[in-house]
């Protein structure tokens, strides 16, 4: 923006940026937001889905909430199931992504095994994108640099290097407490 002087400061105030900017138009710059607890109900209610899909393996509905699915992938969830009970105690995690009302995201969850009784903590890492009429969907294709760059540079933020340190420690303790 122009000062009166005549001078710039090299910085757009944020109506600027919107004004100038597509509403759709990714915006690579990280920013240095804390994390947020199952603060989306429309984030958490498509990570409580895919958690629901993945326990039965129904690829359909994985399918229908992903941009695409490797067949060799589907089949893995399906075989997997066979082993889930359930998934519990799921946290939702977020931090804004790249595009408007994209969220980089972390699942937390306890997965029950079925005959073993102790949950095992486990995180994963989703990038959760809207599609044109404002529904979301798991973008799991292939990622241009700049957006994989983008989420690499959040998961190297100190609160998401916590979070998974955290997941870790209750990791260990659940295999110290049951090594089944």
């Amino acid at each position: 923006s122009k000062k009166e002087d005549g001078s710039t400061d090299g910085e757009n105030t944020p109506d600027e940026v919107s004004q100038n900017e597509a509403p759709d138009s990714p915006d690579y710059t990280v920013p240095d937001v804390a994390l947020e607890e199952d603060a989306y109900a429309d984030v958490n209610a498509l990570v409580n889905q895919y958690f629901a899909a993945m326990t039965t393996g129904d690829t359909a509905a994985i399918t229908a909430m992903k941009d695409t699915a490797a067949q060799e992938d589907l089949i893995k969830i399906e075989k997997e199931s066979a082993y889930i009970d359930e998934f519990d105690n799921i946290k939702v995690y977020t931090k804004p992504g790249p595009l408007t009302n994209s969220y980089v995201t972390f699942a937390y969850y306890e997965i029950k095994f079925k005959d073993i009784n102790t949950l095992a903590p486990g995180l994963t890492t989703l990038y959760i994108c809207p599609r044109e009429d404002g529904s979301l969907y798991i973008c799991d294709g292939d990622l241009d640099d700049n957006t994989t760059a983008y989420i690499k540079s959040v998961v190297a933020q100190d609160d998401v290097v916590d979070l998974f340190s955290m997941v870790e420690t209750k990791y260990a303790e659940a295999i110290d407490a049951n090594a089944d």
